[in-house]
């Protein structure tokens, strides 16, 4: 019984019977910027080239700014079906223009140059009708000079269009560009100004499972801690006996903490977020750079925390709620042995608070004897003679995470309340790209 001891102690039932983890994906603005279109280019005309006269202006959204965070984070997310003849290309993109052909069935070729962040690209179109269309080319980015950028910068960004042949002018656009830890959390749209683009889920960019760091330094001093003798992750779930696979993930989280506190990772408040008024970004650090430091405020924190699980096949959550960020995992897989989706899988979900890794003193006081005994009796005895404040500290995070998850559970879903959870296998199969450290 010690396993529901515990289950009934630290986790709750966060969502109703009728209620799922709310979608990665999301936005209350109902104003799509641009999809894929089907619409096959027509040649362009190679005679005449005089200039014509047609209204058009560059885009750049996010209020002018290019996050290379997001172009990276999104470049394998799929476009959605078309939702308007209007909007065209990349659904994703941040680059493109605006324009109104003077005439019907005019094709378009639009030309967009920035040398510093990418290659020459190349968009041609058939405009059927005359009115406003704004078109967002899939830009051939250099991902690798992405990468490199630490520091904001200015870049010209070169927007140049021809109409059924005809030069229609060249408009350079002094252009932010934002480093490769500012991470986008969402934007008021730029057509409507009660409308807001959610795009928290770039959080899970920052969870890295594949950092070659986990492998040859983090995951070999979680082992050290012997307090597992396999990372199994969720490979002991049976479905007429979940109790097994619960204790093996609790205590697989437990060595993870506990390399971590025994390596001296500790709670920095540095945070260096952007203060526009229409943008919401955070200054997240990679894995490396936290492990180098020993430093991590509360997104670098459950980011790091969040790959360490991930890599060792425990699917985590990041819970962003206003001006903190922490961690959920669930204790058990997606799907039983069937292959069917676990029904009350949400139900057991649980918290942890993150910046309490470095705290060198633990209110032993809200830590039950029930809970503690019930922690007890998966630990061998050396574990419990060696990590006994380790164990303390973290039963104290997990009653702390569960409390501000309880506190919050009336707000996720609430666009308003800027409540959100980030499940980083969804976004994975969402296509949000992890962000590797350079």
């Amino acid at each position: 019984m010690k396993y529901l001891i515990l289950s009934l102690l630290i986790s709750f039932t966060f969502f109703g019977n009728s209620q799922t983890t709310p979608k990665l994906r999301g936005s209350e603005s109902t104003t799509p910027k641009g999809v894929t279109t089907t619409t096959a280019p027509a040649k362009a005309s190679t005679t005449n080239q005089k200039a014509v006269s047609t209204a058009w202006e560059p885009i750049i959204e996010m209020e002018g700014n290019i996050y290379t965070s997001y172009i990276y984070a999104a470049s394998l997310m799929p476009n959605r079906s078309q939702d308007k003849d209007e909007y065209k290309g990349d659904k994703n993109g941040q680059i493109g223009i605006k324009v109104k052909p003077s005439v019907a069935n005019s094709h378009i070729k639009i030309t967009i140059e920035a040398p510093e962040i990418m290659n020459t690209t190349v968009y041609e179109e058939d405009l059927k009708e005359v009115k406003d269309y704004e078109i967002f080319p899939v830009i051939k980015y250099k991902y690798d000079e992405l990468l490199k950028i630490k520091q904001n910068k200015i870049v010209t960004i070169t927007f140049k269009l021809s109409i059924n042949g005809k030069d229609a002018g060249e408009k350079p656009k002094v252009t932010p560009i934002k480093g490769i830890n500012e991470c986008l959390l969402g934007y008021i749209h730029r057509n409507n100004a009660t409308a807001v683009n959610i795009t928290d889920w770039m959080c899970a960019a920052y969870v890295n499972e594949n950092n070659p760091l986990l492998q040859d330094e983090i995951l070999p001093l979680v082992k050290k801690t012997n307090i597992v003798n396999q990372m199994t992750g969720y490979l002991t779930y049976s479905d007429d006996n979940t109790s097994k696979c619960t204790e093996d993930v609790f205590k697989q989280v437990f060595s993870v903490w506990t390399a971590l506190q025994q390596r001296g990772v500790s709670y920095s408040n540095i945070t260096g977020s952007n203060a526009n008024q229409k943008v919401f970004s955070q200054y997240i650090r990679f894995t490396n750079d936290a492990w180098k430091s020993n430093q991590a405020n509360c997104v670098d924190g459950t980011a790091l925390f969040a790959s360490i699980l991930y890599k060792m096949g425990i699917e985590p959550v990041m819970v962003l709620v206003p001006g903190h960020c922490f961690l959920g995992f669930y204790d058990r897989p997606r799907t039983n042995s069937k292959g069917e989706q676990i029904q009350d899988r949400e139900s057991n979900l649980f918290f942890l608070e993150t910046t309490m890794i470095g705290s060198k003193t633990v209110d032993e006081s809200k830590i039950s004897a029930r809970l503690s005994d019930a922690f007890d009796a998966m630990l061998s005895e050396e574990a419990k003679k060696n990590f006994d404040f380790s164990k303390k500290s973290f039963l104290a995070a997990l009653l702390v995470g569960a409390q501000e998850a309880k506190d919050n559970k009336d707000f996720f879903g609430d666009p308003a309340k800027h409540c959100h959870m980030i499940d980083v296998d969804q976004a994975r199969k969402e296509g949000v790209t992890a962000i590797p450290a350079n």
